[in-house]
């Protein structure tokens, strides 16, 4: 994010509008000035307030965000450590999402748009992930969400109730995916965004994109204690963004590309269900 959305956001309690900024000349330096003076500032008032709105799980290695929207606008959540930021986008009062760039401090920042573009910052709050052994690829985010009294959970555990190593559990859950699942191109077509994956309703349609498949697959794993990530980015096998799972398989971490192995399903050729991977190349992982 460069300094003149930072300058926008930090402008606390006003509203100010991006393309008016655009066009505003010689104020440059100014604008950096005020930037660190509001991060200065702010950053103060983080670590000495009582902050009810960010809650850091540190076994599960996740932060719940508590807070109330207006329907009128679109709220982003920004979660940044070092040099590293994950955007997410607000769609209800409370989400969860992970701390996957390890122990450290964080800094969380709530932030809305409105139609005319106009920017506002809500909420800005540092904080500190201890745990060196949480189980952020085994708990449930908003990108992966799911609860045990899920159908799609409890179909889980019945499918591998007689399977022992971690290995041929995988294999059959992935298996289940890509032989249940077909690849839905008219909602590839049309996806509107914000867009995260409803894994009960794409249990019940038994269709969708890569994005459903990877945090179906993922929901699936890390119910049964299988540590797996949902990755994004891309693949010499797919055109555009794409997202898939990496599973830990002992001790290393390896590609399973459902989409891709679907694909191979419905063209009739053999089906593989892990990747090389030198041909995918990650943008973030969840």
């Amino acid at each position: 994010m460069n300094f003149l959305i930072i300058y926008d956001i930090l402008i606390a309690n006003k509203y100010i509008n991006i393309d008016l900024l655009m066009y505003a000349k010689g104020a440059i330096i100014m604008k950096k000035i005020i930037v660190f003076c509001l991060i200065f500032i702010l950053s103060i008032e983080c670590i000495y307030a009582v902050d009810s709105v960010f809650s850091v799980n540190q076994n599960e290695g996740t932060v719940k965000v508590n807070y109330e929207i207006d329907a009128n606008r679109q709220y982003k959540l920004i979660i940044k450590k070092g040099d590293f930021q994950y955007t997410y986008y607000l769609l209800e009062n409370e989400i969860v999402v992970p701390l996957q760039l390890g122990a450290g401090k964080y800094s969380g920042l709530i932030y809305s748009l409105s139609d005319k573009k106009q920017i506002k910052l809500h909420k800005i709050k540092q904080f500190v992930f201890n745990s060196t052994n949480s189980a952020v690829f085994l708990s449930p985010s908003q990108e992966i969400n799911w609860d045990m009294e899920d159908l799609f959970i409890k179909k889980s555990k019945e499918l591998i109730k007689e399977v022992e190593s971690d290995e041929e559990k995988i294999e059959v859950l992935a298996t289940f995916v890509i032989e249940n699942w077909t690849y839905d191109f008219e909602k590839a077509s049309s996806i509107i965004q914000p867009y995260v994956p409803n894994l009960n309703n794409i249990y019940t349609e038994k269709k969708g994109v890569c994005y459903d498949f990877s945090a179906m697959l993922a929901a699936m794993l890390r119910s049964n204690n299988i540590e797996a990530k949902l990755v994004k980015g891309h693949s010499e096998h797919v055109n555009g963004y794409h997202a898939w799972n990496e599973v830990l398989v002992d001790g290393q971490w390896k590609i399973i590309d459902a989409t891709v192995s679907i694909s191979e399903k419905e063209k009739g050729t053999e089906v593989s269900i892990y990747r090389n991977l030198l041909n995918y190349k990650n943008d973030k992982e969840y």
